[in-house]
């Protein structure tokens, strides 16, 4: 099973646009505070972020936009630099390039209650 995304409907000034449920398959991939970008005419790839336990993870994710199929992209491990896991960076899919990653916070965060 897979997890889809959408709901809601659009506000004022539309044009023709409407949210829609994607419906997927493939390894789930629920996050949030991540990051990611439409790399290709069809690729959307998702990184990092937090799982449904709160725990920020390291993984690169792509959703093929044309059969709605999720997969896992590895990521290198041995070699520095590599990625570090983050949360609330921002993204760019960049031609040439690929998804290029800025910012955010890394796995060793401490959030101070207010």
């Amino acid at each position: 099973g897979g997890g889809g995304g959408g709901g809601g409907g659009g506000g004022g000034g539309g044009g023709g646009c409407e949210w829609v449920e994607l419906a997927t398959s493939g390894p789930a991939v629920k996050r949030a505070h991540h990051s990611g970008g439409v790399v290709s005419d069809a690729t959307l790839l998702i990184f990092s972020g937090q799982d449904e336990t709160l725990i920020t993870r390291r993984t690169l994710s792509s959703l093929d936009l044309r059969t709605a199929t999720w997969s896992s992209v590895p990521l290198p491990t041995d070699t520095p630099p590599h990625p570090s896991p983050r949360i609330d960076g921002a993204a760019a899919a960049v031609r040439g390039v690929g998804l290029v990653v800025f910012g955010g916070v890394g796995e060793d965060f401490g959030f101070v209650p207010p």
